[in-house]
């Protein structure tokens, strides 16, 4: 320490909270989402902060605390470890009770007793409680907390921080968000995401990261379908044709299937598809819940899709097999690319009108998208009617001009 000094002055760092934390904390445990605050600050800090910022309530919550005191956890382990598990015995009964929301607070050397010795017991707790405060942590205690719960239960545990004592605990989260602040952007770096304010993360989980889902899985669902459906048909026709290699599908209708006449629908609906409004979605916090459980990519929705699209090619080809074979029978003049033809042609309008099907948000450019499909084939197909296989070579047939 300095010595014969004269004090001039000092400086400090207002520390508070940023606008409408409360209301997003507020959000997400309505929502159902277990909420931990990770921090360093002592005991007393971190209660305060969390009584502020509508993690916890103590005037209506039930907020257990986890502390060893002064008990030396190398000297006294055993004592420790009863007197944790007394205390986590009383949250349990806490929890059983259900009539008031649940929160426990516990610092650095309890935690360690907790993952030591009373590691089931603390896991189950640990996501039954709606809160939980974590004080006088390190940073690398922080990274463990997160570890334990991705790697214990397998769910999802997203972590952010503004400070270079969160990139631990962001870079172990399976989802690391990062808030540029006055700490730096050391946690922002880190991050898979990086908001300016606290009170962007509401917007980000529940309005993008809801539009996020529900693109790609109307997109994967939609690419399967019609590629199922594409299959099976030749997988049927095999056996009519004997497995003698005999082509169903010109050449040219199998490339471009998946290339241009079914290719812009499913990336339109992977860019601008929604189910939802947004301000929706911000003010009702129960529509978050399905989220977690699986809504839009579920096992169920899955096997439904794949299920649809085997009775579709099971209709389509039979339904088309037997209407072009009576036409042979009165006709004679049908061969296999023209039932392929017809039957590829089925199954392009069908696809496309199942994508209308399941377009919740219509906009502009997806209907161009499906406008711009019809027409690619329609036009493709009436310069196919304008040629001729003969000898395995394509002519061309040219119209005579009227005198």
């Amino acid at each position: 320490m300095e010595h014969d000094m004269n004090l001039c002055g000092a400086t400090a760092i207002e520390d508070k909270l940023q606008d409408q934390v409360p209301e997003t904390l507020q959000y997400f445990l309505s929502a159902g989402v277990i909420v931990w605050m990770l921090t360093g600050d002592k005991r007393e800090t971190a209660v305060t902060i969390a009584a502020t910022s509508s993690l916890a309530n103590p005037q209506e919550d039930y907020i257990d605390h986890i502390d060893i005191g002064d008990l030396d956890l190398k000297e006294e382990g055993e004592k420790c470890k009863a007197l944790v598990g007394q205390q986590l015995a009383t949250i349990e009964q806490h929890i059983n009770a259900g009539d008031k929301r649940c929160s426990f607070v516990v610092d650095g050397p309890a935690l360690n007793v907790c993952m030591a010795y009373h590691f089931d017991l603390f896991l189950e707790l640990s996501q039954k409680v709606n809160s939980a405060v974590c004080c006088r942590l390190t940073p690398l205690q922080k990274a463990k907390v997160v570890k334990m719960f991705q790697e214990a239960t397998g769910l999802t545990a997203l972590a952010i921080g503004d400070g270079a004592n969160d990139v631990s605990m962001i870079q172990e989260g399976k989802v690391g968000i990062g808030i540029v602040g006055l700490e730096g952007a050391q946690a922002a770096l880190a991050a898979d995401y990086a908001i300016p304010r606290f009170k962007h993360l509401r917007r980000l989980c529940c309005v993008h990261g809801r539009y996020a889902l529900v693109r790609n899985a109307i997109c994967t669902l939609v690419s399967f379908y019609k590629n199922i459906v594409l299959s099976l048909t030749q997988f049927y026709f095999a056996f009519s044709a004997g497995f003698s290699g005999q082509t169903l599908y010109d050449g040219w209708l199998l490339s471009f299937y998946n290339l241009a006449f079914t290719s812009m629908p499913p990336l339109f609906m992977g860019i601008f598809e929604k189910d939802l409004e947004e301000q929706a979605l911000e003010d009702n916090p129960q529509l978050y819940p399905p989220l977690a459980n699986g809504a839009y990519f579920d096992t169920k929705t899955i096997l439904r899709w794949f299920i649809e699209a085997i009775l579709h090619s099971v209709i389509l080809y039979f339904f088309m097999w037997n209407f072009m074979l009576q036409i042979d029978l009165e006709e004679k003049r049908m061969d296999g690319l023209m039932f392929g033809t017809c039957l590829i042609s089925s199954m392009i309008f069908l696809a496309l009108g199942k994508m209308c099907l399941h377009m919740r948000y219509w906009t502009a450019v997806e209907g161009l998208g499906i406008f711009i499909s019809c027409l690619l084939y329609t036009s493709d197909a009436a310069d196919e009617e304008d040629s001729v296989d003969l000898g395995g070579r394509r002519i061309i047939k040219k119209k005579k001009k009227a005198k």
